[in-house]
């Protein structure tokens, strides 16, 4: 059969839409080996357009329900992971590179270039910052207030924009930017790299001068895991202030008395958590419970895992059916929190903040210790590997199959497998000499006057 136009087929079978503009090799993957789903979904994406804006808006509202799309230019590489907050990302990033090389929308600032015109560093940043900071997320410009402030201060705020050249920014990157992790190091490089190439296109400069680290795979996780943000575990004196009866009775909030029981026995992140919905906490067999995580760092943080005896004896159910009742059309598990800039866990990380320092806790042990804790638990307590890295949600090492990120909320194992093998060996007695002090379990309709006060609230 004849593909239709702009259909591409991987070696695998695998159709995607390709369309090339301009050196732009734009691919977004179909995740279907049947030729007459991929030329419905082409025909209807209506890829035979050759208007570059048409392109960008349909793929920007979504039109096919995939996240999974890479793009490749002479100097830029980008692929998804199929989460919506890479996904979100890449967006982000796929406007400002066509913004860059083909005005899309019409902008207040439009600068008159003269042959004699020189345009100053901070000039140009506070254009640039003008014309693209309603296009980008809070986040992204809380972000570029540091990058920008570094990049102004490293090379002098009055320098004229056509006078930094790649051995002047190379010489600055290896004071500011190389000591960071190499991720924190791809992140600033690409904020930069964007901002010359809008001063290219408004002939502010002649060339981009950001060069980049080249650094093999080895290297790189060398040096993310020695100038990475580093975690510390909580030890037995932690854990007995945390989950002290008398510290846990005092607690009024449902996300602090929930969350740190949760992530002792399950590794989750707090975003994990925070985002759990309540029809997603389901029942596997005949009194066993499971929950499934949506949202999550990597693809594999997207997994379907069995829920502890201990956090059910600790009457978690019974939560799950106040919130139930008393917040109406209740979708997550703490439908009070509210996302700020993109998180849910924006107030919460404060909370437990303060909640951490009136215990008396070392800085350094953050809401993640819990994670690293388990980890640590499972690891000398010797859990099956593969089953331990699916119950947390870590990568599988080695050379991952391309297609898993269609299945990336899959767990590879079942929910009884996990269970059999994991729930043994988080023995954080024999591990970290802790036992879970004794303690009345939840009391239904406990936190029923704070989700009164909240829904007040609004």
């Amino acid at each position: 059969m004849k593909l239709a136009s702009h259909l591409w087929q991987s070696r695998h079978g695998i159709y995607y839409i390709r369309y090339t503009y301009c050196g732009l090799d734009i691919k977004r993957s179909l995740k279907t080996r049947d030729p007459l789903i991929a030329k419905s979904f082409a025909y209807k994406l209506g890829i035979n357009m050759t208007n570059p804006n048409d392109i960008l808006a349909k793929l920007l509202s979504n039109e096919i329900n995939t996240k999974t799309w890479s793009l490749k230019t002479p100097d830029l590489e980008m692929q998804t992971d199929g989460t919506e907050e890479d996904h979100s990302r890449a967006m982000e990033a796929l406007a400002l590179l066509f913004q860059n090389k083909h005005t899309i929308a019409k902008t207040d600032i439009t600068p008159v270039v003269t042959s004699n015109q020189s345009w100053t560093l901070d000039q140009c940043i506070q254009d640039y910052r003008s014309e693209r900071n309603s296009s980008v997320k809070p986040r992204t410009r809380q972000a570029w207030d540091t990058d920008f402030r570094q990049l102004i201060t490293g090379l002098d705020a009055a320098t004229h924009i056509a006078n930094i050249g790649p051995d002047r920014y190379a010489a600055w990157r290896m004071e500011a930017v190389d000591l960071l992790a190499p991720s924190s190091q791809d992140t600033k490089n690409n904020v930069y790299k964007n901002f010359f190439d809008w001063c290219i296109e408004r002939k502010r400069c002649a060339i981009n001068p950001v060069v980049s680290l080249k650094l093999s795979k080895n290297i790189r996780a060398e040096l993310q895991m020695e100038r990475g943000k580093e975690r510390f575990p909580y030890d037995v004196n932690d854990l007995n202030k945390i989950f002290d009866s008398k510290v846990r009775t005092e607690i009024k909030k449902p996300c602090l008395y929930w969350m740190p029981l949760l992530a002792l026995y399950t590794g989750a992140r707090a975003e994990e958590l925070a985002a759990i919905e309540i029809n997603d906490i389901t029942e596997y067999e005949t009194g066993l419970w499971q929950m499934r995580f949506k949202k999550g760092k990597t693809i594999a943080s997207l997994r379907t895992i069995p829920i502890h005896p201990e956090i059910i004896n600790a009457g978690f159910l019974d939560y799950v059916d106040d919130v139930k009742r008393k917040w109406p059309n209740a979708v997550t598990l703490f439908p009070y929190m509210k996302p700020v800039k993109g998180r849910l866990t924006h107030r919460f990380s404060q909370d437990y903040g303060l909640f951490r320092n009136n215990l008396g806790l070392l800085t350094g042990k953050d809401f993640h210790s819990f994670r690293t804790t388990l980890i640590g638990c499972l690891i000398k307590n010797k859990a099956h590997h593969e089953i331990k890295r699916a119950y947390v949600g870590h990568e599988n090492e080695g050379k991952r199959d391309e297609h898993d990120k269609s299945y990336g909320d899959k767990t590879p194992f079942s929910a009884s497998e996990i269970a059999t093998d994991i729930f043994p060996k988080i023995d954080y007695q024999y591990s970290h000499k802790f036992v879970m002090p004794s303690q009345s379990p939840y009391n239904k309709g406990r936190f029923n006057r704070y989700f009164d006060s909240a829904l007040k609230r609004g």
